[in-house]
């Protein structure tokens, strides 16, 4: 893959909760994510993923280390500049009481837009184009409450496409959508970044990180154990000792990818 310049950099990252950070959840993660690259960020819970997707979009200050957004800190871009960049489709999304579908997904459109928020010809399109990539034409007129799971993850989705960002952040994009419409966001996804977006997503699912991922980070207790290619990382050793967790590593004779069976832990007795 032909290297860009960095969308988002992070930078001897330490981070965690409550006083001074007394909980770490990041410990020394550096990491550039680069324009059109699609970055995985795998560990056990509690690695500090979502710790990670917080301190990346803006949402939770560093401890210590340094955040850059198109080689500028995070911290002095302005929130409504940052809103025009930075898309967040997070693990639990509030459910917009009222709002149809379309009103939710428009709202991506509000940075861009006057004090007035006066939708344009551009965002009425942008809008239709991440409803229909989406699955949710069919959907626009009802309201977001009334509406599944997984049907609600994918208004939250089409809502970050519309915002047309240059840095699109995923946390578990996959949960709570069948096996077609998580494989149709990962295609949708994989579509932004030939476009040029950067994408850094974290996720359970260790197939679709080896369908999909341009690099991959590996975290364990907040801290890096690996970043690299998909062989580099995702090897029986590696994987088996980030997630204490025994695993089959084979390869698809079709799409040469990577792919992942869970292993009962040998030599443990079969129950009668």
């Amino acid at each position: 893959m032909t290297q860009r310049a960095p969308v988002l950099t992070l930078h001897g990252i330490r981070a965690g909760y409550g006083e001074r950070g007394a909980s770490l959840a990041l410990d020394g993660v550096d990491l550039d994510v680069h324009a059109g690259e699609h970055v995985f960020v795998l560990g056990p819970n509690g690695a500090g993923k979502s710790t990670l997707v917080r301190v990346a979009s803006g949402t939770l200050a560093p401890i210590s280390g340094e955040v850059l957004l198109l080689g500028k800190r995070l911290v002095d871009i302005p929130p409504r500049d940052r809103a025009r960049l930075v898309a967040v489709v997070s693990q639990n999304e509030s459910t917009a009481l009222g709002f149809t579908v379309r009103e939710v997904v428009a709202l991506g459109r509000s940075p861009h837009q006057g004090p007035w928020l006066r939708e344009s010809e551009e965002d009425r399109a942008l809008v239709e184009d991440a409803l229909r990539r989406c699955d949710l034409v069919g959907l626009a007129q009802r309201v977001v409450g009334e509406l599944s799971g997984g049907e609600q993850k994918r208004v939250y989705f089409a809502r970050a496409l519309a915002q047309a960002p240059r840095l699109l952040l995923l946390d578990e994009p996959g949960a709570f959508l069948d096996v077609s419409h998580q494989l149709g966001v990962h295609d949708i996804v994989a579509t932004a970044k030939a476009a040029g977006v950067a994408c850094l997503s974290v996720v359970h699912d260790l197939n679709i990180a080896a369908q999909y991922a341009d690099r991959v980070l590996l975290l364990r207790a907040g801290r890096p154990l690996a970043l690299g290619s998909v062989p580099e990382v995702m090897t029986y050793k590696k994987l088996s000792d980030a997630l204490d967790a025994d695993l089959y590593c084979g390869v698809n004779d079709v799409t040469q990818d990577r792919f992942f069976v869970p292993m009962r832990r040998r030599g443990q007795a079969r129950e009668s």
